[in-house]
C-alpha cells in the first residue's frame, strides 16, 4: 500500500499573498521561491509575460505544478509563492526537478536555522 499523499492546497488569502509579498525569497537557476510558515501546505504559481505567450505561460505553470508535486514531501508546511523566469521555458523536466529540490532543500535550511 502506497503512502497517503499530502493535499495541495491553492493559496486565497490576500493576507496570505501579502505575507509572501514580504517573505524571504530562495532562488535557484531560474526558479524562486517565497515561503512563509504555516499549518497546510498552499502553492501559488507566478510566471510573467516576458516567459511567453499565454500558452507557453500556461505550459510553465503546468510543469512547475508537476515538478513540485514529484517533490512535495521535502517541502514543510506553509504558504510558497514559486515563481520562474523566462530562461525556465528551455529547462528539461529533469532540470525542473533538480531546481525545485534544490529550493526545497533552501527553505528546510531556513526552517532549520529559525528553530535553533
Amino acid at each position: 500500500a502506497q503512502a497517503p499523499k499530502r493535499l495541495i492546497l491553492r493559496i486565497r488569502s490576500r493576507a496570505t499573498f501579502g505575507a509572501l509579498a514580504r517573505a524571504q525569497r530562495f532562488r535557484s537557476g531560474a526558479l524562486a521561491v517565497r515561503y512563509v510558515s504555516g499549518e497546510n501546505l498552499e502553492f501559488a504559481y507566478s510566471v510573467g509575460r516576458p516567459a511567453g505567450n499565454a500558452v507557453q505561460r500556461n505550459r510553465l505553470r503546468r510543469r512547475l505544478r508537476g515538478a513540485v508535486a514529484i517533490e512535495l514531501d521535502l517541502f514543510p508546511s506553509g504558504a510558497y509563492l514559486v515563481s520562474a523566469a523566462p530562461s525556465a521555458q528551455t529547462m528539461t523536466t529533469g532540470e525542473l526537478g533538480q531546481a525545485v529540490r534544490a529550493l526545497a532543500h533552501r527553505v528546510n535550511q531556513f526552517v532549520e536555522e529559525g528553530t535553533k
